[in-house]
This record gives structure tokens, sequence and C-alpha cells, in this order.
């Protein structure tokens, strides 16, 4: 599930409208809590993290956009996990996607799919985002990579993040020559 500093997580601090995202410019080994950065989804503001100086750590907006809609738009669920993984990439760029061929891809009835618009930094996009995503736990994001929400951080990673990561896997071991892919649309 590494991609340098390309993945995004958040999760929503308990009894608020507000979530912790991590920002961009740090590895996954490299975060701490002091280094999250706090948004409150409704008003769109960020509360910065106090890194040591020479280190132009961002906000991250395409983590902003996709978790803030998911935060905003379901108060239920506390953590989001965006992933560009090799094989998640892979399997998101098929037509027909995760394919229920191993125990661990048959785990879930249902896996939304997004359709590639690009880098996700366009707000109105997370009308599109909720709404493909539906009620579901994980959904790929055509031809850039994985998505799971989880009621509990240990819920999005454990039971959902890491299995379609698992199932994305096992599909590029095991499936024949990718012939049927989807492209994006050209702008």
């Amino acid at each position: 599930m590494h991609d340098l500093i390309y993945n995004h997580i958040s999760a929503r601090i308990p009894g608020t409208e507000e979530f912790l995202l991590n920002p961009f410019g740090l590895l996954y080994e490299e975060m701490c809590a002091s280094s999250l950065i706090k948004w409150t989804s409704k008003a769109n503001s960020a509360v910065g993290a106090d890194w040591p100086a020479g280190l132009n750590y961002t906000f991250n907006l395409a983590g902003f956009v996709i978790h803030g809609a998911i935060h905003e738009a379901k108060p239920d669920i506390h953590c989001v996990i965006h992933t560009h993984s090799l094989a998640g990439m892979a399997v998101a760029s098929l037509k027909k996607g995760v394919l229920p061929m191993t125990q661990t891809a048959m785990r879930f009835s249902r896996i939304a799919y997004h359709d590639y618009e690009g880098v996700v930094l366009e707000m109105d996009e997370r009308r599109r985002l909720l709404e493909n995503l539906g009620d579901c736990e994980v959904m790929l994001l055509r031809n850039h990579g994985t998505l799971a929400v989880g009621k509990t951080v240990g819920d999005g990673v454990q039971q959902h993040i890491y299995r379609l990561e698992r199932a994305c896997a096992r599909s590029c071991s095991r499936s024949p020559p990718m012939t049927k892919s989807c492209c994006p649309r050209r702008r």
C-alpha cells in the first residue's frame, strides 16, 4: 500500500464534525499524532501542525476533497483510507475490477467504482464520489487506486483496505493477461 507521500488516511475526532488528515509530504512511517492536520469539514478550515522550520509540508488538497466529502456526508464513518498500490491501480484499471476468485475477494458483497476524472482537486467531484460509494465499504477509483471507509480506524484498515489490497494483489498474480482495461476519457 506504499506510494511514498501520495496515499492519505483520515480519522474523525469522536463527537465532532472534525477529522484528522495526514499532510502532503510525509510518508506513513514519518507520521505521528502531532503532524496531522485537523479539519472542520463544514467550514473548510484547517488547523495545521507545527512543523520544524524548513519542512515544507502542506495540507493535502486531494485528501481533503475525498475525505472531507465522506466525513461530512457520513457521520458514522470514522476512518477513510486511500492508497495507490501497484495491484490496486492495476485492478482499478480493469473493466471487471475485482474478480471473485479468492476468499478474500468474495468477502466483499459489493464494491463501488468511480470513474477517473483526473487528480481529485475539484469540489464538485465530491457529489459523484459519494453517489458512487453509496453504502459500500470499499471503492476502486478507476485508473487511480483503492478507497476504504470504516466505523473505526481498525475497521477501515484491517477489515477493508487490507483485504481489498490483498484481493487486488491476488487478482494480479492469478488472472489471465489483462486485455480489457478501462482507459480514462481524455479531456
